[in-house]
């Protein structure tokens, strides 16, 4: 039963890690793009 438990913990915490891995890099990606944005603005101005 241990190693069950053990093989779903570890599936979980990959489909986790996955998942805030695709977060981190949405988020990076919108902050660059913000980023760019407002330099580009800055620059305009």
């Amino acid at each position: 039963m241990k190693t069950i438990r053990l093989n779903i913990e570890s599936a979980l915490s990959t489909k986790l890690s996955g998942i805030l891995a695709l977060l981190v890099i949405f988020v990076v990606a919108a902050a660059c793009s913000f980023n760019t944005g407002a330099d580009t603005s800055k620059e305009k101005k």
